[in-house]
């Protein structure tokens, strides 16, 4: 399962507006769509849906809040922010997050 993306973890927007922003999976929707959030621009009401190709995979799974989202029970927008702050502060620094580049990624920067 470590190739696939499971709800609570962490990502990085690749493309789009909201490039460079860390999100939460809060839901994936299908084969290639997933619901984001980040408790700022994206609240937990009104997730974001995003392709999985326009995401670089963390390995940072935030069980407390993936534990909530499987049970029903009610996530505030401030614990998913306070959560992503905090690995935001990290990733900044110590690059914590999976950023591998894949052939498709440089096609797609190849044509531009």
């Amino acid at each position: 399962m470590s190739k696939q993306i499971e709800i609570g973890q962490i990502v990085r927007s690749k493309a789009g507006r909201d490039k460079g922003r860390f999100m939460i999976v809060v839901g994936i929707l299908d084969g290639d769509h997933v619901a984001l959030c980040d408790g700022d621009l994206r609240k937990i009401a009104s997730p974001k849906k995003k392709k999985i190709k326009h995401l670089a995979k963390t390995n940072k799974v935030l069980y407390h809040i993936k534990d909530r989202l499987l049970s029903g029970q009610k996530v505030q927008n401030a614990e998913i922010r306070k959560a992503l702050s905090a690995y935001q502060q990290d990733g900044q620094h110590h690059s914590k997050w999976d950023d591998t580049e894949t052939k498709e990624d440089t096609l797609c920067r190849k044509r531009m």
